[in-house]
C-alpha cells in the first residue's frame, strides 16, 4: 500500500540532496495533498527549480534529464490555475517544451513510463491545439520574444550579427557564446501558434522595413547579456554587463521557424 508520509520523508531528502526527480515529486506531493498538506504554490515552485536546473542540461546537449517532466507538470499549472494565475497559452508552451524534451530522452535512454507521458501529453496538445495553434509559417511579435529565447539563465552572452536587405529591413542572426563548462549552448525556440519547439543552435528574425539600428561605427557584431525593452518607442536595447551596446527600433519581428528540424 501507498505510504505518502514515508515517500514524503525521502523525496524530502532526495530534494535536498538537489536530486531532480525527489524535487519534482515532491512538489506532487505538495499539489495533492499526499502526506502532507496541499500546497499548490509550493509545488509549482519545486517543478520551476527542476525546470531551470534541467533547462541548462538540456542546452548544453543532454537528452536525458528531468526537463520533460518538471515543463508537463508547469503547463498543468498554468493551464488550471494550481498555484498560479491561470494562463492557458503558456500552458500551452510547456506542453510543447516537454513533448520536445520527452521526444529527445527516448532517443537517447528510454525510461520505463516514457510512452505513458508521452500519450498524456499527446493528449493535453490535441485538446488545447485548435485554440492555441493557428498553423501559422510565421510568426510576427512586437515584443522581442526571440530575445527571451537567446539568453541563456547563466547570462554567458550572446552574439548577434545582422544584413540589411534592399527594402530597408534587417536579417538579424542571434546565437549564444561557449559556455564556461560545455561549449556552445542550444536555444529552445518555442512557437505555440506553429506548434512549434525546436533546440535550435542560432534565432533568425527579419524586421519590418520602419528598422532604425544604432551600433558602435563600423562594429560587424554586438555581444549582449541582457536587454530592456520599451513598449511605447517599440525600442530595444541590449546590454553587455550593464553598458549599453546597441539599441533596435522598429515595430514588429519576423520569426520562420524552420519546420524540417
Amino acid at each position: 500500500m501507498p505510504d505518502y508520509e514515508e515517500a514524503f520523508r525521502w523525496f524530502s531528502i532526495g530534494s535536498a540532496g538537489g536530486n531532480n526527480e525527489s524535487t519534482y515529486k515532491l512538489g506532487d506531493l505538495f499539489f495533492d495533498g499526499y502526506g502532507v498538506q496541499k500546497n499548490p504554490k509550493i509545488a509549482l515552485r519545486l517543478y520551476k527549480d527542476v525546470y531551470w536546473r534541467t533547462l541548462e542540461q538540456l542546452l548544453y546537449g543532454t537528452d536525458t534529464s528531468n526537463f520533460a517532466d518538471a515543463a508537463w507538470r508547469l503547463g498543468d499549472c498554468y493551464r488550471y490555475g494550481r498555484g498560479c494565475d491561470a494562463d492557458p497559452e503558456k500552458a500551452y508552451m510547456y506542453y510543447l517544451q516537454a513533448k520536445m524534451a520527452l521526444q529527445r530522452r527516448m532517443k537517447a535512454d528510454k525510461r520505463i513510463g516514457d510512452d505513458e507521458v508521452m500519450d498524456q501529453l499527446q493528449k493535453k496538445i490535441k485538446s488545447m491545439r485548435k485554440i492555441y495553434t493557428a498553423h501559422e509559417t510565421i510568426m510576427r511579435m512586437e515584443y522581442p520574444y526571440w530575445l527571451k529565447w537567446a539568453i541563456n539563465p547563466d547570462r554567458q552572452g550572446c552574439v548577434l550579427n545582422w544584413n540589411k536587405a534592399e527594402d530597408g529591413s534587417l536579417s538579424l542572426v542571434c546565437r549564444r557564446l561557449p559556455g564556461s563548462k560545455f561549449g556552445y549552448s542550444n536555444i529552445v525556440a518555442t512557437f505555440p501558434a506553429g506548434d512549434y519547439c525546436e533546440l535550435v543552435k542560432q534565432i533568425t528574425v527579419t524586421t519590418e522595413k520602419d528598422v532604425s539600428m544604432k551600433v558602435q561605427p563600423g562594429a560587424e557584431e554586438v555581444i549582449f547579456d541582457d536587454f530592456l525593452y520599451d513598449e511605447q518607442c517599440q525600442r530595444v536595447v541590449l546590454i553587455r554587463t550593464g553598458t549599453k551596446v546597441a539599441e533596435i527600433q522598429t515595430s514588429a519581428y519576423l520569426f520562420r521557424p524552420d519546420m524540417g528540424n
